[in-house]
């Protein structure tokens, strides 16, 4: 039996139905395709115990639930890193930080789900993205064909994913058209700014490790503490498992690096008097 709501839709494939009397539109249709085509292609890897591609549109990609993850490459969903607990403390400290110097001035900061047509068979969702004060700025839904001014990635442990931040992405935003990407690698603790020449390629214009860097290109007067950051990185558990977040010395480091940081050790209050 296929999916409750489909039917069979030539090989592989499977057709919206709706429901006899149920009001219906091309949003609505497009979106049960993608579902019932999600779900075949879930039970055809359960069959053949092997991956099988996805062809979707931009449409179709566009229309994916939040929850189901993925970007459009060459017309294909590919799956997505997982983020650890490490790229996300980054990624919420670059949101942070940029937001706070880009939106006084009207700028815009972007998360991790905004939807980029970086070209006409691609996808991209970055995990952060900015727009200066006079830039053209996104559509308040549906995917995005205004290139940033920034774009932020998080560099992930595995090699296909390090392959997918430095050579894919790096061409794909240089065609799209965004002038500064930003490169952050966790491991080896550096970030790296790339700009968009003339030619349409990325030249390096910065890079670092620790201290605070200022000078930034394109957002002159926005400082980065990068010490900061990696206390608050620190300021995580152990490498897997479970461990509590209160280590005492990185708690110690980051205050004295940016006094921002929470106070994370537990408040006991006394037991109520009988």
């Amino acid at each position: 039996m296929g999916p409750r709501g489909c039917q069979r839709w030539g090989p592989g494939h499977r057709a919206p139905r709706a429901r006899p009397g149920a009001p219906s539109s091309d949003a609505d249709t497009t979106a049960r395709a993608t579902l019932c085509y999600r779900e075949e292609v879930i039970r055809q890897s359960a069959l053949t115990g092997t991956a099988v591609e996805r062809r979707i549109t931009f449409a179709e990609w566009t229309s994916l639930p939040e929850e189901e993850p993925g970007e459009l490459v060459d017309g294909r969903l590919v799956e997505e890193e997982a983020p650890d607990a490490v790229h996300e403390v980054i990624v919420a400290w670059v949101i942070r930080v940029l937001g706070g110097w880009l939106i006084p001035q009207g700028g815009l900061v972007l998360g991790s789900e905004a939807k980029y047509a970086v070209s006409a068979v691609s996808g991209r969702k970055p995990d952060a993205s900015a727009y200066m004060p006079q830039s053209r700025k996104p559509p308040r839904r549906g995917t995005i064909h205004a290139p940033p001014d920034i774009m932020v990635e998080v560099v992930s442990p595995t090699p296909r994913d390090a392959r997918r931040d430095r050579v894919e992405k790096l061409h794909e935003y240089a065609s799209f058209g965004v002038r500064w990407y930003w490169i952050i690698d966790p491991q080896e603790r550096t970030i790296e700014l790339l700009e968009l020449g003339t030619d349409r390629r990325y030249v390096h214009a910065r890079s670092a490790a620790d201290g605070i860097v200022g000078n930034l290109p394109g957002v002159e007067g926005l400082s980065l503490e990068l010490d900061a950051l990696w206390s608050e990185v620190e300021l995580l558990g152990p490498e897997s498992g479970e461990g509590a977040l209160g280590d005492p010395e990185a708690q110690s480091r980051c205050r004295t690096s940016c006094g921002t940081c929470l106070n994370l050790e537990p408040t006991l209050s006394a037991p109520p008097s009988s």
